[in-house]
């Protein structure tokens, strides 16, 4: 499961390390990515992947060595660059002859043969994770028709509105055609989609969604079977609009509630959003108690009640405007006599989008939540509250 470029670029001399720049955190870094794509190929192992890296990372890694965490940090600056990029200014800078000389033919050829066979197990992971990951994109596609676009504009999605799944595609593609061949890797490219078969994969992949959905919901409640149910009352019920209205606005208010009531919602609001209690809460008619806006509960809902220094913003905040925007859509027909062609369109769509940011959203917060858990320093930067956000 080490990565074999690793172990021979440790026996270097230091001095050769250092022309080559390659410092120990680049090492590690190889090395997490290595390991990681490893850990996903192999299928004999039937416990969870997070489950599995945890533990391989405890047994290999020591994170209390700062000077290593600092050499890490600037690998990845190095890296930051496309792989293509930094590899072909390698090759430009010395050439091949510079390293014949430099290492030897023996090491040379080893060295090299190593970097391809560990490059062509990373690409085999992300290959197989593009895959598994096109579910996932439909599904924030999905969800984002529901938002308003001055939001997608303001969060920097404007332009990716029903285009996520092809962008998979492209990326897709680019990483096969064109990145392999550089790193001088023969591997079967993922073949892109022909435009026949597109609405079929994405028949394929929307049924991904909509199990998945189910199995998210499952994880705050029992409430999955307002999910079926409303599919139900679509394709059979005379009364398919109105029942499936309530059934999906009852998914996302009960949601809301169980998995963060609404008192815990405002004190999350006063250690996230202290200078917008006033935009995010009210003042109850009757009892004069502080409640949250269903906005305010949509974005608690998706950041998984955590206070990470991201919570509520971004990704959370598009997802929780989808949830949120859902719920007001679906009031109108509510107690809808007519039941069109038109409107069980509408609220198809509507399904599908709550499907989608359920399946985001859920695997999102959850992930905060329990990030928050193992480390919440880590998770809000520093100790103590986080930053208010603007």
């Amino acid at each position: 499961m080490h990565s074999r470029t690793v172990q021979i670029a440790r026996q270097l001399r230091p001095g050769i390390r250092r022309i080559l720049r390659v410092n120990e955190g680049l090492l590690i870094l190889v090395e997490w990515i290595v390991g990681a794509a490893t850990l996903y190929l192999d299928d004999s192992d039937p416990r969870p992947m997070d489950e599995r890296l945890s533990e391989w990372l405890a047994a290999n890694f020591d994170e209390g060595d700062r000077e290593t965490v600092e050499e890490l940090s600037e690998a990845m600056r190095f890296m930051a660059d496309a792989p293509e990029g930094w590899i072909e200014r390698l090759k430009k800078q010395f050439g091949k002859p510079f390293y014949l000389k430099l290492l030897g033919t023996a090491l040379y050829t080893e060295l090299m043969a190593s970097i391809q066979q560990d490059s062509a197990v990373v690409v085999r992971a992300l290959q197989r994770l593009a895959i598994q990951i096109r579910p996932l994109a439909l599904a924030l596609e999905d969800a984002i028709t529901l938002v308003p676009e001055n939001e997608l504009a303001s969060a920097g999605l404007g332009a990716l509105q029903g285009k996520l799944l092809e962008l998979m595609f492209d990326l897709e593609e680019q990483a096969t055609s064109n990145l392999l061949p550089r790193l001088g890797i023969e591997i079967d490219a993922l073949l892109r989609p022909k435009e026949s078969d597109m609405d079929h994969l994405i028949d394929e992949l929307r049924a991904v969604v909509a199990d998945d959905s189910i199995a998210q919901v499952r994880r705050i409640g029992k409430l999955q079977n307002k999910i079926s149910g409303a599919r139900h009352a679509l394709d059979n019920s005379d009364d398919g609009v109105s029942q499936a209205a309530n059934s999906l606005s009852e998914l996302i208010d009960r949601s809301f509630r169980e998995a963060n009531p609404k008192d815990s919602v405002v004190i999350w609001l006063k250690q996230v959003f202290p200078e917008k209690m006033d935009v995010y809460t009210f003042k109850h008619d009757k009892t004069g108690e502080t409640r949250p806006t269903k906005l305010a509960e949509a974005l608690c809902f998706t950041a998984g009640g955590s206070t990470h220094a991201d919570a509520g913003t971004g990704i959370h905040r598009i997802l929780a405007l989808a949830l949120a925007g859902a719920r007001n859509r679906l009031q109108k027909y509510k107690h809808n006599d007519q039941s069109t062609d038109e409107e069980r369109e509408v609220i198809r769509l509507i399904l599908r989008g709550v499907e989608g940011a359920m399946v985001v959203g859920i695997r999102l917060g959850v992930g905060l939540a329990q990030m928050e858990r193992t480390d919440p320093d880590v998770v809000s930067g520093k100790s103590g509250s986080p930053p208010p956000r603007s």
